[in-house]
This record gives C-alpha cells, structure tokens and sequence, in this order.
C-alpha cells in the first residue's frame, strides 16, 4: 500500500472515531436533557438543542432571511422617521419659544420625547427578540407553525 493511501485511510479513521465520539455525547446529552433551566443565551440553545437536530433538514432560504432582513431594516426606519418626528417637534416648539421660553414646557417635552423613545425602543427590542427567540428559529428552520408549537409558551 501506498503511503499516500496509508495516510488517508488513517486520516478517515480518526475523522470516524471523533464522529463517534460527538455521537456518543450527543446521544448522552439527549437521553438527559436540561428541561428545568431556560435557556442562557444562543450558544446555549444551540448547545443543549443540537443533539435533537436532524440534519436532513433545511436551512432557511435566501428569501427568507432577505425577508427577515427587509423587516428588521423596515421596523428600524420607521422608528427613525418617528424619532426624527418628535425631534422636528421639539426643534418647532423651541424656536417659537425662543424669545420667552417656559422651561416647564420643555422639560414636560422633553420627558415626552424620553418616554417616547424608550417605549419604542423596548417595543422593537421585544419585537426582535420575539423573532430571534431560538425555539421561534428552530420552529421555521423545521417548517414548522410556531403559532401551533409554541402557543402554550405565549
């Protein structure tokens, strides 16, 4: 034999047992999952579920993560155009006081302007993580509905 083919066929065998190996383990980690714990974080979610992951399945298509993009690009500009809204108010108001200004008045737009923007803010931070959420992922990553899997859950 030659040792070219000696190395590969030694190199094929040390790539099949880590590959049995990481199938051990993961057989381990699924026969003792972490159900009591909420997830950490992805890497997390993606540690403890991997081992249940079926890798026939498919990954989203360019035209779903386009899609996803296109809304999260979409839900950033509108609250863009809704802070710049608030702003240009509060720039109007504060010129036509300038000459006799009522500080109550802008300190109570000010703080509406503050509300305002968090409350946004919160809102597009739920929105986004409602989307990232990883069992919402996994659902769409399988085909599944996750309004029927996860309605329990919300």
């Amino acid at each position: 034999m030659s040792s070219r083919r000696q190395n590969a066929l030694h190199k094929s065998i040390q790539i099949r047992r880590r590959l049995m190996v990481y199938d051990v383990l993961d057989r381990q980690k699924a026969a003792t999952p972490d159900c009591k714990s909420p997830f950490k974080g992805y890497q997390d979610a993606f540690e403890r579920l991997s081992p249940f992951q079926a890798f026939d399945v498919d990954l989203p298509t360019e035209k779903q993560a386009e899609d996803f993009n296109v809304k999260m690009d979409k839900m950033t500009l509108d609250l863009l155009h809704k802070m710049r809204d608030v702003e240009t108010a509060l720039n109007s108001h504060l010129v036509e006081d300038e000459k006799n200004p009522r500080y109550e008045e802008l300190v109570a737009l000010e703080k509406m302007a503050v509300k305002f923007s968090n409350s946004e803010a919160k809102r597009l931070y739920e929105e986004r993580a409602r989307l990232i959420d990883p069992e919402f992922l996994l659902c769409h990553v399988h085909g599944l509905d996750p309004n029927i899997v996860l309605k329990n859950k919300r």
